[in-house]
C-alpha cells in the first residue's frame, strides 16, 4: 500500500465500456453503495466490466476468497438496473468525465491505492491486472539516468561520443558533440515522433547505429520529439554501468519500489511475439543487440506507475530511502525546452511540464491513453491506463489532450491543495 507515501493517488483506467456508459452507471452506483455498507473506499475509476468487479473484490480485500465472493453477491443483488439507467452518469453526455468528477466528491472517500486494470484476471484472492504502455512512458529511463548521475556514472554534459564510443567512428562531428542534456530534453535532433525516419529504425539491424546516423536537423535548436533519442538512453545506461539496464532498474528502482520483475519477457517486439506479450507478466522487449527499448514497450501495472509517481512527488523518497537524488527530480521536471507540438508547451528531462487546475503539474504520456500526471501543491498523483489492442493499428486509444484535460478540468479542481 502506498497511504504512506503520498496522501492521494488515484487511477483511472478506460475500456471498453467508456465509449457506452453502462459501466460507468453501475459504478456510479456500487461506489455509494459500499460506502454505505461501512466500507471506506480508497478511489477506483474504471469503465469496464473488469473494473465493476476489481473495485469490488479490493474493497473486500481483508476478507477470505469465499467471505470476498458472498459480500459481492450481496453487493451485486443490492444494485436495480432502473437505479443504473437512472444515473446521470448514463443519461447524460461526457460519461467518463461526469463520471469522474461524481466519484471524486463522495462523502468520505479516501484518495489512495485501489489499482487494476481491464481486462480482468481473477486468480484465487488476487485481483492482478497489467496494463501494456506500448510507447512513450520515457520517466523510468529517465529516473535511471538520474541516477546513474547522481552515481557520478554520467554528466549531462557528456558528448555523445564519449557516452557510446563503439559508434563514435559512424558519428558525424555534430551528433558526436551532442550532449546527454540535450537527448534528455528532445533538442539532439535526432528524428521526431511522428516521421517515417523515428518509426524506421525499429526495422534496422542495428536501431542505436540507425538512430545515430540519421539524424533530422542540427543539435540544440529546436525541440522535436524522438523516440529513437529514448532509445539512445538505454544504450547509454547499459555503456555506463556495465550491465543491462533491467538488472540495473531492479537494483536502483524496481526491487526497492517492490514491483516485481520476475520473470520477464524479454522478446524482439515483432508481431510474433504480441500473443506471448499479451500473456506475459512483466515484460521489457528488447533491440537486436539486446538492449532494452528505451521508447516504450514496456509492461507495468498501473499500481506500479502509480509508485513512480509517488516517488517522484516525494522528491525522489520511498520508504525512508533516497533512491533518486532530489536534486535530480527537481531539475528534471523543471522547464527547458519549449515544446511547440506536444502535450504541453514545456519540455524538461523526459517530463512534460505544463499545469492543472492552475497549479505547477508534469507528466509523462504514452501511446493508447497512458498517463503518469504529478500536481505537487494537490499533493496528487493520477495515473489513466487504457487498454488498446496491439493487433489493431486503427487503435489509437485516447489522446493526451483528453487524458490531460480531465486532470486539469475534473480531477484536479476536486482535490484541495
Amino acid at each position: 500500500m502506498m497511504t504512506q507515501q503520498a496522501e492521494r493517488v488515484a487511477v483511472i483506467v478506460a475500456g471498453a465500456g467508456a465509449r457506452g456508459g453502462y459501466e460507468a452507471g453501475v459504478l456510479s452506483v456500487l461506489i455509494p453503495r459500499l460506502h454505505d455498507m461501512g466500507v471506506t473506499v480508497s478511489m477506483y475509476v474504471g469503465t469496464s466490466a473488469g473494473a465493476i468487479n476489481a473495485t469490488i473484490f479490493t474493497a473486500f480485500a481483508h476478507l477470505s476468497p469465499a467471505e470476498q465472493a458472498e459480500r459481492a453477491l450481496d453487493v451485486w443483488r443490492g444494485i436495480k438496473i432502473s437505479d443504473v439507467f437512472e444515473s446521470p452518469v448514463v443519461s447524460s453526455p461526457g460519461v467518463l468525465f461526469r463520471f469522474i468528477g461524481q466519484a471524486f466528491r463522495i462523502p468520505g472517500a479516501r484518495l489512495t491505492s485501489l489499482l487494476d486494470t481491464a481486462p480482468l484476471r481473477h486468480k484465487a484472492e488476487t485481483v492482478i491486472d497489467w496494463s501494456q504502455l506500448r510507447s512513450n512512458i520515457d520517466e523510468r529511463g529517465l529516473t535511471l539516468v538520474g541516477i546513474a548521475v547522481g552515481e557520478g556514472r554520467l554528466r549531462l554534459d557528456q558528448p555523445l561520443a564519449q557516452l557510446l564510443p563503439s559508434y563514435a567512428a559512424t558519428m558525424t562531428p555534430a551528433v558526436a558533440h551532442t550532449t546527454l542534456r540535450q537527448v534528455l530534453t528532445m533538442t539532439a535532433g535526432f528524428a521526431g515522433q511522428f516521421s517515417a525516419e523515428d518509426v524506421g529504425f525499429a526495422t534496422a539491424p542495428d536501431w542505436v547505429r540507425a538512430i545515430l546516423t540519421h539524424p533530422a536537423r542540427p543539435p540544440g535548436r529546436s525541440f522535436g520529439y524522438s523516440s529513437g533519442g529514448s532509445h539512445l538512453l538505454s544504450a547509454i545506461l547499459a555503456t555506463a554501468t556495465g550491465t543491462s539496464v533491467l538488472d540495473y532498474a531492479r537494483a536502483k528502482l524496481f526491487d526497492p519500489l517492490g514491483i516485481p520483475t520476475r520473470p520477464a519477457f524479454q522478446p524482439l517486439p515483432t508481431a510474433s511475439n504480441i500473443d506471448a506479450y499479451q500473456n506475459a507478466g512483466f515484460a521489457w522487449p528488447l533491440d537486436p543487440q539486446h538492449r532494452h527499448a528505451g521508447f516504450g514497450f514496456l509492461k507495468l501495472r498501473p499500481r506500479d506507475m502509480a509508485k513512480i509517481g509517488t516517488l517522484y512527488l516525494n522528491g525522489g523518497r520511498w520508504q525512508g530511502r533516497q533512491l533518486v537524488p532530489a536534486a535530480w527530480i527537481r531539475d528534471a521536471t523543471t522547464a527547458h525546452a519549449t515544446a511547440a507540438d506536444g502535450a504541453t508547451t514545456s519540455y524538461g528531462y523526459q517530463w512534460w511540464v505544463g499545469t492543472a487546475a492552475s497549479d505547477p503539474a508534469y507528466l509523462a504520456w504514452g501511446f493508447g491513453g497512458q498517463l503518469i500526471e504529478i500536481v505537487p501543491h494537490r499533493h496528487l498523483v493520477v495515473v489513466i491506463s487504457t487498454y488498446t489492442d496491439p493487433r489493431d493499428r486503427s487503435d489509437h486509444g485516447i489522446t493526451p489532450s483528453a487524458l490531460i484535460g480531465m486532470v486539469d478540468t475534473v480531477i484536479a479542481p476536486a482535490i484541495p491543495r
